[in-house]
């Protein structure tokens, strides 16, 4: 794990550095930063809502809450951003669809379990509803998609689909062979599922199968951070905080000598945020899920709280 973090701070990329600069003044990441840092730039959905989405879970992967932390304020803004972009009668955020709704439910719900922020709870859940209800009636499925909204309705702690569950599974398994950048999926779709149907031997063999692929493609081009960003979710969810893990500690040596040779080019916001939440991927799930030892410096606050610490805008 330390060269994980070493590796992180060679290649300059911290969550608080990221994309703090380039947070507009109504609380938004726009996916295309503006070359000056004060530049007023006009909204963009739904990509402006997949930025900032992705920027807000980078500042939480970095232990900073609605309440605490050291980016509490760009958390807050973000987060109210994003609930004023958000359907008040569909749950959808910014116009979003299919991956993009998926992350923004993801992130909301993210923000409510870390920080135990009474009013953003409806919004979180009405966001995961929408997710889950979009993939429930897509046609083709798309896994990576439907993977995002069961992850986020685990995060919000509300009942996932089940036969969603069971689709992505098996839509991901008609592949033949399995592409290496949805090993990361199959292995979330089966840590996910009910405990009572849980298959022990699958999650052991998909994480035995992941571990031996690399962040590159054979041809040596870096995965999309998406892609790395699940995979190294799936891994920790399911042995990271286990010193014995041996799957987890393969593939976070491999990501660490990834980040060290292959610097961040200058990409979007939303990739450039996905690449910190890999890297601080120990911290977030460590105090996410309660584990003991992660983050030990740093408890979310408890319990819930309906305190008005977001201020809506003015005209809201």
């Amino acid at each position: 794990m330390r060269a994980l973090v070493a590796a992180f701070l060679c290649a300059g990329l911290t969550a608080q550095a990221l994309p703090v600069a380039e947070q507009q003044p109504d609380g938004r990441w726009p996916e295309a930063p503006a070359t000056e840092p004060v530049a007023l730039l006009a909204v963009v959905e739904p990509a402006d809502a997949r930025a900032t989405a992705a920027a807000m879970l980078a500042f939480l992967a970095d232990r900073s809450t609605l309440k605490h932390g050291p980016h509490r304020v760009p958390v807050k803004l973000a987060a109210l951003w994003l609930r004023c972009r958000q359907d008040e009668a569909t749950g959808c955020v910014g116009g979003t669809k299919g991956v993009d709704a998926g992350l923004c439910a993801y992130a909301l719900a993210a923000a409510y379990q870390l920080s135990r922020y009474r009013a953003l709870k409806t919004y979180a859940r009405s966001a995961v509803a929408f997710a889950i209800a979009e993939q429930e009636r897509a046609d083709p499925l798309d896994p990576v998609a439907a993977t995002l909204a069961l992850l986020a309705a685990r995060t919000a702690q509300v009942e996932g689909s089940e036969p969603l569950r069971e689709r992505a599974l098996a839509r991901v398994r008609t592949q033949t062979p399995l592409p290496a950048d949805w090993l990361g999926l199959e292995l979330l779709l089966h840590d996910l599922a009910p405990a009572a149907t849980r298959d022990e031997g699958e999650v052991r063999r998909c994480a035995m199968l992941l571990a031996a692929e690399e962040p590159t493609t054979r041809d040596g081009v870096p995965r999309d951070e998406l892609t790395l960003a699940l995979a190294t979710t799936a891994l920790y969810r399911v042995q990271g905080v286990d010193a014995q893990g041996v799957e987890w500690n393969v593939w976070s040596r491999k990501l660490a000598k990834h980040f060290a040779r292959h610097q961040p080019a200058a990409t979007s916001t939303t990739a450039r945020a996905l690449r910190a939440v890999t890297m601080t991927m120990y911290y977030r799930y460590g105090w996410v899920y309660g584990e003991p030892d992660a983050g030990a410096e740093f408890k979310p606050a408890q319990p819930e709280s309906s305190k008005p610490e977001i201020a809506p805008p003015e005209g809201k």
